[in-house]
């Protein structure tokens, strides 16, 4: 079996999974904690990859479910379309 890098792009999908599983608990410290780590990894595809925006948008939605709303549009605000 094949050991994936700190920095693959699996483990950034595995981050980002895991983030989803603890925002849809309510947990969301942890969901953040994930996401951050999904996103260290995925900035190396690039600001405008599909994936670096998926994990921008669950940043916001974490960020809108504890109704900070300013902080999720700063988030968003960071998404290159």
């Amino acid at each position: 079996m094949e050991q994936l890098g700190p920095e693959h792009s699996e483990l950034g999908r595995t981050y980002n999974s895991l983030g989803e599983m603890y925002s849809s608990q309510g947990a969301f410290t942890q969901a953040i904690d994930y996401f951050d780590k999904a996103l260290a990894i995925r900035l190396k595809l690039g600001a405008a990859h599909s994936d670096t925006i998926e994990t921008y948008k669950s940043i916001a939605d974490v960020y809108d479910k504890q109704g900070d709303s300013e902080k999720a549009m700063e988030v968003r605000a960071k998404i290159v379309l």
